[in-house]
C-alpha cells in the first residue's frame, strides 16, 4: 500500500466521523411521530404486503437496464461529466482536495433542488388521495439521487455487483443503529473488493427484496395516511425527509469509497 497523504487522510477521518454520528441518528421518517407509531399496529397486513409489492414492481420497472437509461434522462449529465472528468487529471493532494471541497458544495444545491421536487410530488399526489400509485416516481427520485453520486465521483452502476453495493447504500441510509453500522461494514467491504477487482458474489435479487422491505417499513404508516385525501398531504414531507436521508448518505458512501481508492492508491 502507498504511503497515506495527510489531505486525503483528514478527508477520510472526517467522513468517518460524520458516518459514525449518522448511525446514532434516528432513521426516520416519522412525521408526527406518537400517531404514526399507534397507527403503525393498526395498518392491515394485506397494505404492508401491497407496499412491499408496489416496490417490487416499482424496481422491475426502473431497474432494469431500459429503466436505468429511463432515470438518467433526468440526471444533469453535462455537470455529472465534468466531476468525472476532474478525477482523470493528473493533480496533487492538495489540488484534489480543492477539487473535491467544490464538488461537495455543488452536490449540497443539487441534492436541495432535487429535495424541494420530492417533498412536492407527495404533497400534491397526498392531496389528491393517491398514495401507492406514486411509489414508482418516489423510487426513482431515490435512485436518481445515487446515481448522481456514483457519477459524480467516478463509480458506475452498470454490473450486478455494482448494484448490489448501490442497494446496500439505500438500505444503510434507511437503516438505525446497529442495523445501519452493519449494513455500511458490507458496503464498504464490497466496494473494496470491487475496487480492488477482485472476485465478489451477490445477488441482485435479494438486496431488491431486502431494499423493499426497508423501504416499505419506513413508509408504512405514511404512505398509508397518503391514501386519505387531505390527511395525506404528510405524505410530501414524508418523501422530503427520505430523499434527503438517502442522497445525503449516498454521497458519503460514494466518497468515502472514492478517497479510500485514493488512499490504497488505485
Amino acid at each position: 500500500m502507498k504511503e497515506m497523504p495527510v489531505s486525503y487522510q483528514t478527508m477520510l477521518t472526517r467522513l468517518e466521523q460524520k458516518e459514525r454520528r449518522r448511525e446514532r441518528e434516528p432513521a426516520g421518517p416519522r412525521p408526527l411521530k406518537q400517531a404514526g407509531e399507534q397507527l403503525e399496529g393498526k395498518v392491515p397486513d394485506g397494505v404492508r404486503r401491497g407496499l412491499e409489492t408496489a416496490f417490487q414492481k416499482a424496481f422491475a420497472l426502473l431497474f432494469g437496464p431500459g429503466g436505468t437509461r429511463l432515470v438518467e434522462r433526468t440526471l444533469r449529465r453535462e455537470t455529472l461529466a465534468r466531476d468525472e472528468a476532474l478525477w482523470h487529471r493528473s493533480r496533487t493532494p492538495g489540488e484534489e482536495r480543492a477539487a473535491l471541497k467544490r464538488l461537495r458544495r455543488g452536490e449540497r444545491v443539487s441534492r436541495s433542488l432535487t429535495s424541494a421536487a420530492a417533498g412536492a410530488e407527495g404533497a400534491v399526489l397526498g392531496l389528491l388521495g393517491i398514495g401507492l400509485p406514486d411509489i414508482p416516481v418516489f423510487l426513482g427520485v431515490l435512485l436518481r439521487g445515487l446515481y448522481e453520486s456514483a457519477r459524480r465521483y467516478g463509480f458506475s452502476y452498470e454490473s450486478a455487483e455494482e448494484r448490489c453495493y448501490l442497494l446496500l447504500v439505500l438500505q444503510g441510509a434507511l437503516a438505525e443503529g446497529e442495523e445501519r453500522a452493519a449494513l455500511g461494514l458490507r458496503a464498504d467491504r464490497l466496494g473494496r473488493a470491487l475496487d480492488h477487482g477482485w472476485e465478489v458474489s451477490c445477488s441482485v435479487e435479494e438486496e431488491i427484496a431486502a431494499a423493499c422491505r426497508a423501504l416499505a417499513g419506513r413508509l408504512l404508516t405514511a404512505k398509508f395516511v397518503q391514501g386519505i385525501p387531505l390527511v395525506g398531504a404528510v405524505g410530501g414531507a414524508v418523501n422530503l425527509t427520505l430523499y434527503r436521508r438517502v442522497s445525503y448518505y449516498g454521497a458519503l458512501k460514494y466518497c468515502k469509497r472514492f478517497l479510500e481508492k485514493r488512499v490504497r492508491g488505485i
